[in-house]
């Protein structure tokens, strides 16, 4: 599913699909969408807060990916990460975590070699033709869909129709947080 066809569904939904009329939705460039983005406002909006959307969903279920990349100097370039939102770990040939700072734009380690980079890469939503991680099933369409028009609804003060939405976006969203739940253990003063 695109950034595109979550907008699709979503303004469908809305009764809004004056917005997807513009023809050229259906076969256009990166130079295109600018166009597009300019001259439809209610599509710009709506692809606005579709990015809102994914980047809230995406912070209860990091996008985290692995590359193996080799140092040369005991340094790896951070460029070579693509996405680099942040680093979760760095282990050797034998799966063993490295020690490693980050200096100048590095990755610095004591001795050159291969490394397994573990990392949470930020969404790359910047194109309404992305295709949005669906984390094999973890997040549904549903969910998406209900979160944009909550936020749509929000936007253009149907306040009514917000509230519907909101909740079933919040209900869903729910279940795929990976929420931390401890207690404290009790003190007690002694005199």
């Amino acid at each position: 599913m695109t950034i595109l066809d979550l907008i699709k569904k979503s303004a469908t939904i809305l009764n809004v699909e004056q917005i997807l009329e513009d023809t050229s939705l259906e076969d256009f460039s990166a130079e295109d969408e600018a166009t597009i983005l300019s001259k439809n406002k209610t599509l710009a909006r709506m692809f606005e807060l579709a990015k809102l959307v994914i980047n809230e969903v995406t912070s209860y279920s990091p996008l985290v990916y692995d590359t193996v990349l080799s140092s040369t100097n005991k340094q790896i370039l951070l460029s070579k990460i693509f996405g680099l939102e942040k680093i979760i770990a760095v282990k050797n040939e034998h799966g063993d975590n490295v020690k490693y700072c980050i200096r100048d734009n590095c990755l610095c380690f004591e001795q050159d070699g291969k490394f397994t980079i573990i990392y949470q890469q930020y969404p790359m939503n910047d194109s309404m033709l992305y295709t949005i991680n669906m984390f094999n099933g973890g997040i549904s369409e549903d969910m998406l869909v209900a979160g944009l028009n909550s936020y749509y609804c929000l936007a253009t003060g149907l306040y009514a129709e917000y509230n519907v939405y909101n909740a079933q976006y919040v209900d869903r969203l729910s279940r795929i947080k990976n929420l931390k739940v401890f207690s404290m253990p009790s003190r007690r003063w002694n005199d």
